[in-house]
């Protein structure tokens, strides 16, 4: 039972003698020019300690947690010599580098060491109140389940486990002791015990030392020879609990900056990442043969900084003035973070994408022909670039045969026949392709909703109104409603948007003002016609989306009152646009006239009514009765004036309770007719 997924981790580190111990390297530094003129010696030797190799590997892990997941995996810092300390919590402001380092800033100079034959586990205590305390996270959703991974770091434990595990299992068991803390569901504990010894023995061990149901511990031992080995150790549980891999990017040109006209030199840049990137590579069988391996004899391969098990190595393509078009052929972004950061390679690697650039990564395995929709050829597999200034390795699916870009949506097999000139290819490309950006996972912060919900939001309101095909819209391809296709799906408006959305309004009116009046006579050619065609699709697009905001719902109050005052071949559009739906949906349009072409909001509005018919509230009108359908909620039919006194006077006998600024109106009615506002009402109207 590995816990890939569990939402937080605790760091205890037990710090015993051995860590105080100096080990490794010998660096030799210069003692300064004010150095007293009897000291002969110019040089001064420093050593490190294993605790500061230890705090190093737990940075590190830190560092790679908080750059490719944020908060969304907390981590807590505990230290334990003489007492117990807790370094850092699940708080906001405790998940980022900084934090962890000035909270081991902390520690100061103590040599303070841990008694690892108290009774009892040391540092269990405080590890259990740790886990049992919510993360915000859970805070907001209390029944997310209560997992965790704990990483024991010390020396000379192997002997004190079977004290220590019944003591454990028995604390699980118990239940938190603090109002509003959780129980623990699931924790997995790995007990990392440093091997000081000056034995050969470099071989890496890991048992399992017991597990339940809910519970498993581990116990690995690691033998410390160089400077690397607590690094590389931590980074293998990074690779293992975090579930991530490594990409290797080879053969980047870079001059040196000595000289800017020496020939580039080649670097390799270590990219990490979740190993999920690599799956699509693994079904296509070329990951296998990607990854770099350790060849005996050979000191070609080196051990990349990561020191993760296994690392993919991809070559760098020289940018090309058309890499951002690879875009399109995406299946799958994961955020990115760099081994080794502070390498020269990885900062200019860095910087030039954090700087707009995109960076096309492609194997050498063998390579295919150009497809005719671009220069891609199917060895180029990732694509490097930034959203929102973090750093995504985009899938690419051009290796896999017949990839073609998500271009159309997929039509039922009875369309198949229709020509692809005939969709809106360039529409659907500027309406929905270019605004697609992935947001970071850091958007949480900003919206309420998680970036992949708020993703289906934005694709659930992108197509409320989106007819696939040229001549079933009338303004989809016009300029003039551009800004409407643009907005409508946000939010809420700015200023501006408001504006244009208005103004965007205005021109549509305005053409259908000056548009000839048809010389048929009749009224199914008025109704037919391309103006009112045109009104009618208006107002059914800013139907869709009025439920939004108030920013939309105004909108629409807007057109509703503009199109009240238009006035085409003497009759006002107000009264036009009811009738020339009700002729879509009930009636049969002139066969070829705009209005006809509707075929995308016939289908909408009947589907409407026929929920509605269906669960029994209206029935289908017939053709000389107007309709008017909102979102699917009402059908309001005209009816005579009769029908309306009588419900009036019917909702008037109704108790209503008493409210302060309707006292007045109400005070002229009684129980035995309506309200005398009504009594002038009489049949009949004219049209205009």
């Amino acid at each position: 039972m590995v816990l890939a997924n569990s939402t937080k981790t605790v760091f205890m580190m037990h710090k015993t003698k051995d860590v105080y111990k100096p080990f490794g390297d010998v660096y030799q530094l210069d003692r300064g020019p004010n150095r007293p003129p009897e000291v002969s010696n110019a040089k001064i030797s420093i050593q490190r300690n294993v605790w500061s190799f230890i705090v190093e590997a737990v940075l590190e892990y830190c560092r790679i947690t908080f750059d490719l997941f944020s908060d969304s995996r907390p981590i807590s810092v505990i230290s334990v010599d003489s007492e117990e300390k807790i370094l850092s919590l699940w708080y906001e402001e405790d998940q980022s580098l900084e934090a962890v380092w000035k909270a081991f800033s902390t520690e100061g100079d103590s040599t303070a060491s841990v008694d690892l034959d108290y009774p009892g586990m040391p540092g269990l205590y405080s590890c259990k109140n740790v886990l049992h305390m919510p993360t915000p996270f859970q805070t907001q959703q209390p029944d997310t389940s209560n997992v965790g991974c704990v990483l024991i770091v010390g020396s000379d434990m192997r002997t004190k486990l079977s004290n220590w595990l019944p003591i454990l299992i028995e604390q699980l068991q118990k239940p938190p002791q603090e109002t509003g803390y959780l129980p623990i569901d699931s924790t997995e504990w790995i007990f990392i015990d440093l091997d000081l010894s000056t034995s050969s023995d470099e071989h890496f061990e890991e048992n399992e030392l017991m597990a339940t149901e809910n519970h498993k511990m581990l116990y690995q031992r690691i033998p410390v020879k160089n400077n690397r080995s607590v690094l590389r150790a931590l980074m293998r549980l990074a690779e293992r609990n975090l579930g991530l891999a490594s990409t290797l990017v080879q053969e980047i040109p870079m001059k040196e900056e000595a000289n800017a006209d020496s020939v580039s030199t080649m670097y390799g840049v270590e990219l990490l990442h979740e190993s999920k990137a690599h799956d699509f590579l693994q079904r296509l069988g070329l990951a296998e043969r990607l990854y770099l391996r350790q060849e005996s004899g050979k000191s070609m391969f080196q051990e990349p900084s990561s020191g993760f098990s296994k690392t993919l190595g991809i070559k760098w393509i020289s940018p090309r003035p058309v890499d951002n078009l690879l875009i399109r052929y995406s299946v799958g972004a994961f955020r990115v973070t760099m081994a080794a950061v502070n390498t020269r390679s990885s900062v200019c690697l860095s910087q030039f994408v954090l700087g707009g650039r995109c960076v096309v990564l492609a194997h050498n395995l063998y390579r295919g022909s150009a497809s005719p929709e671009g220069p891609q050829t199917s060895a180029d597999v990732f694509l490097l670039l930034c959203h929102g200034s973090v750093m995504y390795l985009h899938v690419l699916a051009t290796p896999a045969s017949l990839s073609h870009p998500p271009i159309l949506p997929t039509l039922p097999a009875r369309q198949m026949e229709t020509s692809e000139s005939d969709f809106r290819v360039a529409d659907f490309v500027k309406n929905f392709l270019l605004p697609a950006r992935l947001a970071p996972a850091s958007a949480n912060s900003a919206y309420t909703i998680t970036p992949k919900v708020r993703a289906l939001q934005l694709v659930e309101r992108g197509t409320r109104y989106w007819p696939l095909r040229r001549d079933a819209t009338l303004i989809g391809g016009n300029e003039m409603a551009a800004p409407l296709f643009e907005h409508m799906t946000k939010d809420f408006f700015e200023a501006a948007e408001s504006s244009a959305c208005e103004a965007a309004i205005d021109s549509i009116l305005a053409t259908i003002k000056v548009h000839p009046v048809p010389k048929e006579t009749g009224t199914s050619h008025l109704l037919c016609s391309q103006p009112v065609a045109m009104a009618v699709e208006l107002e059914f697009l800013l139907s869709q989306y009025a439920d939004i905001s108030e920013d939309h719902s105004q909108l629409m109050a807007t057109f509703k009152k503009k199109a009240e005052a238009v006035v085409f071949a003497n009759k006002r559009l107000s009264k036009l646009i009811p009738k020339a739906k009700s002729l879509l949906i009930n009636g049969h349009p002139i066969p070829g006239s705009p209005l006809s072409l509707l075929s995308e909001i016939k289908r909408q509005l009947s589907d409407q009514i026929g929920k509605i018919s269906g669960s029994g509230a209206v029935n289908l009108l017939s053709d000389n009765e107007c309709v008017e359908v909102k979102r699917g909620l009402f059908c309001i039919t005209v009816g005579s004036m009769e029908t309306f006194v009588q419900q009036l006077t019917a909702a008037s006998r109704r108790p209503i309770p008493t409210r302060a600024e309707f006292e007045g109106v109400l005070a002229g009615s009684n129980s035995k007719g309506p309200l005398r506002l009504y009594t002038g009402l009489t049949g009949g109207g004219d049209d205009n």
